[in-house]
């Protein structure tokens, strides 16, 4: 019985263990062929032989005692192999730990290289800042020059030409040549204040004179001023005041808005076109709406509105004269003085500027009386 129990269990023992080692290997170079750059991978091979040499080894002791033969026939050849896949499994770790050693200086190595590019980095772009706003710097005060000692000249320009005009001593055509300079130094005043009121923007030195006034008043002068440019252009204008008439501004960058906002609804307005203005309560401010029944702007060119140099140019504005300086200076007037500006427009059938000042709040004993 116990001869047929060790038959039994050498003839099922030794084909389990055979069949399990194929499928061991089998697994284990799959894995391999999968992880082979990976620390597993190298790990893979020495691993799955040292448990094979183990079990086999194990194996040749069991068969050994179990048929009364010498062990160390069996046992020497068994642990000598089961030393060499220890030998090879342990000489893979080594090499893997020299793998890893190099590894993690290369990576120390590589940190410290970032971190000191990137300083560098940091370094050129603060000095690159600084140089741009020294550029710029220079360019604002070149620009505040220019445009100062321009100011004078073409101020001078336009009493000589307005007094030659208006004494009429010069013939029709001689006439004629004047207004057309005279056309041509307005824009150049024009374009010399705008440029005067960026550097100033941008410098914070513009000059506000804050007061309360009476911002119906101001609307009406305006309009009145403006009727030149409105029979010039070939529109109708009309204003429709139904606000508060007591706000906090500046009176004359009021008027500057105004003057920008309406010259800009005749410019780009059609022949017979409408211009109206409209002065309603929005909270605590006044809102000036100016509507026109121009061109309108696209959608897409609407982001230029406001921003320096803005001009929007397609085949229906590329003829109209201007900067593109004047809604940037508006915004900037309208923001120092606590409103905002808006603007609405539909393509073809035209757009509403607007903007808003602070009404003076009455204090109760004003109520009272």
């Amino acid at each position: 019985m116990e001869k047929l129990m060790i038959t039994l269990i050498l003839v099922i023992g030794w084909p389990v263990l055979i069949v399990m080692s194929y499928l061991i290997i089998k697994k284990g170079l799959n894995y391999y062929r999968k992880l082979k750059e990976t620390v597993v991978g190298k790990l893979m091979i020495p691993t799955i032989f040292g448990w094979l040499f183990g079990m086999y080894a194990l194996g040749t002791v069991a068969t050994a005692y179990m048929l009364s033969q010498p062990w160390y026939f069996f046992v020497i050849p068994s642990f000598a192999a089961f030393l060499v896949a220890i030998i090879i499994v342990y000489r893979a770790i080594g090499k893997w730990e020299k793998e890893a050693t190099e590894l993690r200086d290369f990576y120390k190595n590589l940190e410290k290289l970032v971190r000191e590019r990137t300083q560098e980095l940091e370094e050129a772009h603060k000095k690159a800042l600084v140089h741009e706003k020294e550029i710029q710097k220079l360019k604002d005060q070149f620009v505040f020059i220019a445009a100062h000692e321009l100011k004078t000249p073409v101020t001078a320009i336009k009493w000589g030409i307005d007094m030659a005009i208006e004494e009429g001593k010069l013939d029709k055509e001689t006439t004629e040549y004047l207004k057309n300079v005279q056309h041509s130094n307005e824009r150049l005043i024009t374009l010399v204040e705008d440029l005067l009121n960026v550097a100033r923007i941008e410098a914070g030195t513009i000059k506000m004179d804050i007061q309360n006034l009476n911002l119906e008043e101001v609307v009406r002068e305006t309009m009145k001023e403006m009727e030149s440019v409105f029979k010039e252009k070939k529109v109708t204008a009309s204003s429709n005041y139904n606000a508060a008439k007591q706000v906090t501004g500046d009176p004359n960058r009021i008027k500057q808005v105004l003057i920008n906002f309406l010259s800009n609804a005749a410019k780009y307005n059609r022949d017979n076109g409408n211009i109206t203005l409209e002065a309603v309560n929005d909270g605590d401010f006044v809102k000036v709406s100016v509507t026109d029944t121009g061109i309108g702007i696209k959608k897409e060119a609407m982001k230029k509105l406001f921003t320096k140099f803005g001009r929007i140019e397609d085949d229906k504005t590329k003829d109209v004269e201007g900067t593109g300086l004047g809604l940037y200076v508006t915004k900037q007037i309208v923001e120092k003085m606590g409103g905002e500006v808006l603007a609405e427009s539909e393509y073809g059938k035209g757009s509403t500027f607007s903007f808003t000042v602070p009404i003076v709040m009455k204090t109760s004993e004003e109520v009272v009386d």
